[in-house]
């Protein structure tokens, strides 16, 4: 017992810029884990602040909702968009999700029910 009072006696505390080099590979990976994150949210709103100002007369979108249709005007924050023949929403911008570039995925589904009901019509 006497031998464990003497190693601990021997053993000189640490200082405090000892300690802080020990632990200074973990805040620099931590530092840089926020940067990065830092760095992506930055990038992913300059997007879509860009899409958003891209926004106008004649662009199809999608709307939070699911909903795909093309937009009929705009009033400041507000956009009438029209979804069907003779139905047209307004929506705030905040309320897009996107601008579709793909034609297909804007089609309406009318066509893709036509197809299914022969289909549907033959397990009669």
């Amino acid at each position: 017992m006497n031998e464990l009072l003497t190693i601990a006696q021997q053993q000189k505390p640490q200082s405090f810029t000892q300690g802080l080099v020990g632990m200074l590979p973990f805040i620099i990976v931590i530092g840089a884990m926020f940067f990065l994150m830092w760095r992506g949210q930055a990038k992913e709103k300059k997007r879509r602040e860009e899409m958003m100002n891209s926004i106008m007369q004649g662009t199809k979108i999608m709307t939070i909702g699911g909903l795909y249709g093309i937009v009929d005007s705009v009033n400041g924050n507000i956009y009438k968009v029209k979804i069907a023949d003779n139905v047209k929403i307004e929506i705030d911008k905040n309320g897009i999700a996107s601008v579709v570039k793909d034609e297909k995925a804007a089609e309406p589904a009318a066509k893709d029910e036509k197809a299914a009901l022969p289909a549907a019509e033959e397990k009669k």
